[in-house]
């Protein structure tokens, strides 16, 4: 029992010095840490501003300030002299700030002055602040106040990265948020592939080491070459390994307005918006709607007066050192050109796509519900691509194109566009016009159409041209169209029909045909023909006036008039020739008028009047042309007996 106790009492003895030991132990090394082992110098007098003398000089200096198990500050120095109002002065300072058990900021100076037991220091002789990602800071000096975990610059900073680098009036940091703030006027200045400069004006700016960020949370002012972009908040981002700037984001609305080298003066407004560096040293950009407007927009006024606009539902694109590489607008774009005394174009897609070259907008290309508005004309299609300013361009469709304008709607393939503002649609080209005064559309079809922009209402029909109303058909190698003066011009092979009955209707062909819709009046040239179911008339001219069903109510033919009779096959020759369609009947005058049957009987005289309902003639001549008839009978005649005369009484 004895020995029993002996042992738990020699157990529990061992016990509490091992335990005693290690509390000892940890003091010790606790100390340790707090300050670094002292080797006396020989006594001297330093150099220092203070009045009072030093109490010690020691080499090597460490201080270790932690919260919790791990340092958050660690000041270590090659010499250090003590005074006793208990402050230190330091040379070849190295100032370790710590976050997490990690090394977030590094200071190093010439000298600093730091308190043991409030844990202040000032930081003094060009001193440095890492502040990772590569950057650093400069000041006159640095104050630290360890217990708050503060540090704040004495005076003006300056800052850099890798390519960029700025000034502010102050910096301070907050230890513990991981966070530095630089304000009372924060610029900054990166430098672009080729040495393009952007600058960044703010009242202030964060940086936040673990998201290698740096935010603008009170505005920031953006300056690229002549252009100033304004925002309420922004963000830079850092490269995590070399600490170069790799993408910029600003807070809508975003406010730009600048000049090109051209004169032209550029304004826009957006949303939110970004830009991210690529790997060729180009920066892509995206910008969204505003908030307010619901649209992104950007505005190009030109010298000369006229204005460009671009309005979409976001911005994307790419810039480089020289300017703007290519600006896209996506979901909804809308493009708007408006000259001094002109009508404005506008252009609407889905997806909107400018291509620059040396900062000039040199070509567009459109897709998705392309719809092109140009004076009052309008075209819609999938897909257009167009060489700016001002063309060639061409509109094309998956299954066709529409055009259309006041008077006139058609469809086609594809729609090209010169550089004179000239368009021509081709493939499978048809469609309606609507005619003043009539119920009834005039449709027309050919396999190309050309026009003027400007003038969309007069429009040229190529290619086996043909226009028809109802029951009446016109047929051309070339059509004018001219609502705007309601005139029709027809070329080459000239064909009209109708359904007329009785009348001279039927067939009128020709080389060339004029019609003037508003006198109902035709002017046919070049070999005119016309042919119905009594007969064909030739002439040179034929000059005509109309009714809605194309029938002649009054014809007047010229130059080499011939008429022929289907019936009786009759003909009649002449130099004029004048049709009263309310009498069917036919004037026929020459110098002579002849008239021929197929038996040879043969009238000539100054003037014939045929009624083509009864098929009679009437002749009439006049003292210089006087009626001749040349009849041969159909069978031969027979001789007169001789008679003998009676004998006289």
């Amino acid at each position: 029992m004895k020995a029993r106790t002996r042992l738990y009492r020699t157990v529990t003895a061992s016990l509490l010095g091992v335990w005693l030991g290690l509390l000892v132990g940890l003091l010790i090394y606790r100390q340790w840490q707090r300050r670094a082992p002292v080797t006396e110098a020989p006594a001297r007098t330093p150099t220092t501003d203070q009045t009072e003398q030093p109490v010690r000089v020691q080499k090597g200096f460490v201080f270790t300030y932690a919260l919790g198990v791990s340092p958050s500050i660690r000041l270590a120095a090659k010499e250090s002299v003590e005074f006793a109002s208990g402050w230190l002065e330091l040379t070849d300072v190295d100032l370790t700030f710590f976050q997490g058990g990690e090394v977030a900021y590094g200071l190093v100076a010439k000298k600093a002055r730091f308190h043991q037991r409030t844990s202040q220091a000032v930081v003094e002789g060009d001193p440095l602040l890492s502040l990772g990602h590569g950057v650093v800071a400069r000041a006159q000096g640095f104050s630290l106040e360890s217990g708050e975990q503060l540090l704040r610059s004495r005076g003006p900073v300056s800052f850099a990265g890798v390519g960029w680098g700025g000034l502010a009036g102050s910096l301070s940091s907050a230890l513990s948020e991981d966070l530095v703030t630089v304000e009372n006027g924060v610029s900054l200045v990166a430098e672009e592939n080729g040495g393009q400069r952007v600058t960044l004006l703010a009242p202030m700016a964060q940086y936040r080491r673990k998201q290698g960020t740096v935010e603008f949370p009170k505005g920031v002012m953006l300056f690229r070459q002549s252009f100033r972009f304004e925002a309420p908040g922004g963000t830079l981002f850092l490269d995590d390994e070399t600490g170069s700037l790799e993408k910029l984001a600003l807070q809508g609305p975003v406010a730009v307005v600048g000049q090109t080298e051209n004169g032209e003066t550029v304004e826009g407004q957006w949303g939110d918006s970004q830009a991210q560096r690529q790997i060729d040293g180009t920066w892509a950009f995206v910008a969204q709607s505003s908030s307010e407007s619901g649209w992104a927009r950007l505005r190009v006024l030109l010298p000369g007066g006229e204005v460009r606009e671009l309005q979409a539902w976001r911005f994307e694109g790419v810039a480089a050192q020289e300017g703007l590489q290519k600006l896209e607008g996506l979901g909804l774009a809308c493009a708007l050109r408006s000259r001094p005394r002109e009508q404005p174009s506008r252009l609407s897609a889905e997806r909107l796509v400018v291509a620059f070259a040396e900062g000039q907008a040199q070509e567009l290309r459109a897709n998705g519900n392309v719809v092109l508005e140009e004076a009052a004309g309008q075209a819609r299609g999938d897909t257009l691509v167009a060489k700016l300013p001002n063309g060639p361009g061409e509109l094309t469709a998956d299954r066709q194109v529409e055009f259309s304008s006041r008077e006139l709607y058609g469809v086609c393939q594809r729609i090209a566009f010169d550089e004179q503002g000239n368009f021509t649609a081709s493939g499978g080209v048809q469609g309606t016009v609507k005619q003043q005064g009539q119920a009834q559309e005039l449709r027309f079809a050919a396999s190309q159409a050309k026009g003027a922009v400007a003038s969309s209402n007069r429009v040229t029909l190529l290619g086996d041209a043909r226009i028809w109303q109802n029951a009446q058909v016109l047929r051309a190698d070339e059509m004018l169209l001219d609502e705007e003066a309601a005139t029709l011009q027809a070329r080459g092979r000239v064909l009209s029909k109708s359904a007329g009955e009785g009348q001279v209707a039927g067939t009128i062909e020709a080389s060339q045909l004029t019609y003037m819709r508003a006198k109902g009046e035709a002017f046919f040239s070049g070999g005119v023909r016309v042919l119905d179911q009594r007969g064909t008339i030739e002439s040179q001219t034929l000059q005509a006036f109309l009714t809605e069903k194309g029938e002649i109510l009054r014809g007047e033919f010229r130059e080499h008039v011939v008429i022929r009779e289907k019936a009786s096959g009759r003909r009649i020759f002449g130099d004029v020739a004048v049709y009263d369609g309310s009498s069917e009947t036919l004037l026929i005058t020459g110098q002579p008028a002849i008239a021929e049957e197929p038996s040879g009987n043969r009238v000539q005289a100054s003037r014939i009047t045929w009624n083509r309902k009864t098929g009679s003639m009437d002749v009439g001549g006049d003292v210089d042309t006087p009626s001749q008839t040349l009849y041969h009978p159909e069978g031969p005649a027979k001789t007169p007996a001789r008679r003998t005369p009676l004998p006289q009484k």
